[in-house]
């Protein structure tokens, strides 16, 4: 059983000028965040942001926006799509930005197909055809981590963090694609640990209304493995994946429901900016838990600081 709810563009109040930060302070926060909730920020594919000065102020704006609110929000998550093209230039912006923003407020991201080297037929070539683990782990990141598929390689990895003290959610990112063994590694793992509370990245997850039962040729290894066969393997028999983030789709953003072993409602959740006006406009998504275990969606613009408004752009699921 599943149903899908698509997100639409409007409301979003696309600031019209950049804007200069200058500076990584933390300045006094406003009233936007309730005090009493615990929060992550999402960003969806930020490739775009990399390829002018211009976009890559929208992308700084949203994380000093971040950091104003650090009280609130624990840390950040990334659909994957770190570059457009994999150069070291775009690498460099990358982690030259988000890096002082780190030490406050951790970011974890995935791998995107746009993190690899792309040949002529466009197809993407090994596995190793990437700088991803050269510029995505950052101290925070690193020791927030309990478990590698390959040392010293991020594309694969359990994160433990917090929401509220010694409240634990996981990460559990994967690589694009992942193979076979990675599946069965990560199906291990999370057996391990049946009492928590673990969140899925992973780039390319959701096509137009469901999840993918075929491989596009973005990697070329025989063991690769569509979503459907990710959530046949992992998700739907593990009751402690909560839910599952993913990019990759152009379109802003949709979630689809699907029923696990347990019947419990696993919401897998797509977002992705990089159709947005400068790169990605400022925009985030804001996940609001409550103590209660409850989970409460919403797109937010960092840079005009409005919320979308209608009922078709927010959501809710029971995260525990």
């Amino acid at each position: 059983m599943f149903f899908i709810l698509s997100f639409c563009f409007c409301q979003l109040g696309y600031a019209k000028e950049p804007m200069e930060f200058a500076d990584k302070s933390v300045s006094t926060p406003d009233t936007i965040l309730h005090s009493d909730s615990r929060y992550i920020a999402v960003f969806g594919d930020i490739q775009v942001y990399f390829n002018s000065t211009v976009n890559m102020q929208y992308y700084e704006g949203s994380l000093q926006w971040i950091l104003n609110h650090n009280d609130c929000i624990r840390f950040i998550m990334h659909t994957g799509d770190v570059t457009d093209n994999n150069y070291i230039s775009q690498w460099e912006s990358f982690s030259t930005i988000t890096e002082p923003y780190t030490d406050r407020v951790p970011f974890y991201t995935c791998i995107g197909n746009h993190d690899y080297i792309c040949n002529a037929s466009n197809i993407w070539n090994h596995r190793d055809s990437t700088h991803f683990s050269e510029y995505v782990g950052f101290p925070s990141t690193v020791s927030h981590i309990e478990a590698y598929y390959e040392t010293g390689h991020y594309e694969n990895v359990l994160v433990r963090e917090s929401l509220f003290g010694d409240d634990t959610v996981n990460l559990l990112i994967l690589e694009l694609n992942p193979r076979i063994q990675v599946v069965a590694w990560a199906d291990s793992l999370v057996k391990t640990i049946p009492n928590s509370n673990i969140i899925l990245i992973t780039h390319r997850y959701i096509s137009a209304n469901a999840r993918r039962y075929n491989n596009l040729l973005y990697i070329t290894d025989s063991l690769s493995t569509p979503s459907q066969y990710v959530w046949e393997n992992l998700v739907y028999p593990n009751d402690n994946i909560r839910c599952v983030l993913c990019g990759h789709i152009s379109s802003l953003s949709r979630v689809l429901y699907s029923e696990n072993a347990v019947g419990r409602i696993v919401p897998q959740i797509e977002f992705n900016i990089q159709k947005l006006p400068h790169g990605g406009d400022g925009v985030i998504e804001l996940w609001e838990f409550d103590r209660k275990g409850d989970c409460y969606v919403r797109v937010y613009n960092t840079h005009t600081e409005q919320f979308v408004n209608d009922t078709l752009t927010s959501f809710q699921f029971k995260f525990k």
